[in-house]
């Protein structure tokens, strides 16, 4: 007779026999062997491809030339077929992109086509009412503020995240103690300063952006890395005027009234480039809010000054001896 076993001891037996079963089972089976699968690498967010970037020459001097110069800061593209016409628009940069990457609608190569026809015809009109041949027609400066906002709205357009110049960087313009070399602050300041006019949208007048280029322009002839000073009038040096980019050849002698009014116009032009650049360059590293409160405020601040100084220069232009025959 067997000595019986207590209740938990069969129990323990019984499990052992079942594992033994399991074991044995699972040996001559055949188990399939779990696949990892890797992700679709090109499924995967990617950073944006850096396209090419053309910045506009400034305009030349008085009988000068063109510099041909690579844009400063720029790899060395070439630029693409098709970009002449729109040198001295504010949407050069994003149209040069988008013509080197061929990535121009049917729709939009309509409204530019339209865009360079009506400013053909406008500069027709002013050219021979500056040659006295015909006087000027009627509602010439109202199609000239239109087609001014016909070019922010091409401007606006044309960019997207593909075609924005900010995507690109991975910094911020910080303050001078950040970084060990001052000149990289500066080089920077310059990048900032140079893509706003172009690229960046918070409210800014079209006669903000084309200050903001003239002081980009003169940065970028003393050297992207420089402070500027005061421009100095001199009697027979260059004398950067309005609109923004136009440069006077002053005479070699100046009455004493008019040197005073030039002094005057250099002085209140060169504080509101001042406050522009030095608040852009501010806001860049700005919290989200702080950024958008700062471009409103700048934007309002600026709104009369603005005004003031084409008044002067138009009161230059107009006056004996004036600007108007010192060109």
């Amino acid at each position: 007779m067997l000595p019986r076993l207590p209740l938990t001891a069969l129990l323990a037996v019984l499990l052992a026999v079942l594992l033994a079963v399991l074991l044995a089972a699972l040996a001559s089976a055949q188990v399939p062997v779990p696949q990892v699968t890797l992700p679709d690498l090109n499924s995967l967010p990617r950073p944006p491809a850096r396209v090419p970037i053309f910045f506009p020459p400034g305009p030349p001097p008085p009988g000068g030339e063109i510099d041909p110069v690579t844009p400063l800061l720029e790899p060395n593209w070439d630029p693409p077929a098709g970009l002449e016409p729109y040198v001295g628009e504010v949407f050069y940069p994003i149209v040069g992109s988008r013509l080197a990457e061929r990535d121009l609608s049917r729709r939009q190569r309509a409204r530019l086509d339209a865009y360079v026809a009506r400013r053909t015809d406008l500069v027709a009109a002013l050219q021979a009412w500056v040659d006295r041949r015909a006087p000027l027609p009627s509602g010439h400066d109202e199609a000239v503020r239109q087609l001014e906002a016909e070019a922010e709205s091409l401007r606006v357009e044309l960019i997207n995240d593909s075609y924005a110049w900010g995507v690109y960087r991975g910094w911020r313009v910080g303050p001078p103690q950040t970084e060990k070399d001052e000149s990289v602050v500066r080089i920077r300041e310059f990048q900032v300063l140079r893509a706003t006019v172009f690229y960046y949208t918070h409210g800014l007048s079209i006669e903000q952006r084309w200050l903001l280029w003239d002081h980009v322009l003169r940065r970028g002839a003393s050297g992207p890395g420089q402070a500027l000073d005061v421009p100095a009038v001199r009697p027979g040096s260059l004398l950067r005027f309005l609109p923004a980019g136009a440069q006077l050849r002053l005479p070699r002698t100046l009455p004493d009234g008019l040197r005073a009014e030039l002094e005057a116009f250099v002085a209140a032009k060169d504080v509101l480039q001042r406050d522009l650049a030095d608040t852009i360059v501010r806001l860049d590293s700005a919290s989200r809010r702080e950024y958008v409160d700062g471009y409103k405020a700048l934007v309002e601040r600026q709104r009369l000054p603005v005004l003031e100084l084409e008044r002067q220069a138009e009161a230059i232009r107009a006056a004996p001896g004036g600007a108007g025959g010192v060109a």
